[in-house]
């Protein structure tokens, strides 16, 4: 699978949004320690989480939609 960047943060490499060449989202961030992976609900094997900042989020939704606007 390909990955081409969306947005990160300019402070460090991670966290990071990546688009795969299927249009999916790939999120690389920090893990969550055991305690707090323990409360997700409806984990299945090989799936995970990560914490990402709020702002990142808007970051990427905001390149996500100029890049989808850019394609028209």
């Amino acid at each position: 699978m390909k990955l081409r960047l969306l947005y990160g943060e300019s402070s460090s490499s991670c966290p990071t949004i990546y688009i795969a060449e299927d249009g999916d989202i790939v999120v690389q961030g920090l893990r969550l320690d055991d305690a707090t992976e323990g409360e997700l609900t409806n984990v299945l094997p090989g799936e995970t989480a990560v914490k990402i900042s709020p702002d990142l989020l808007l970051g990427a939704t905001a390149a996500y939609q100029q890049r989808s606007n850019h394609q028209t």
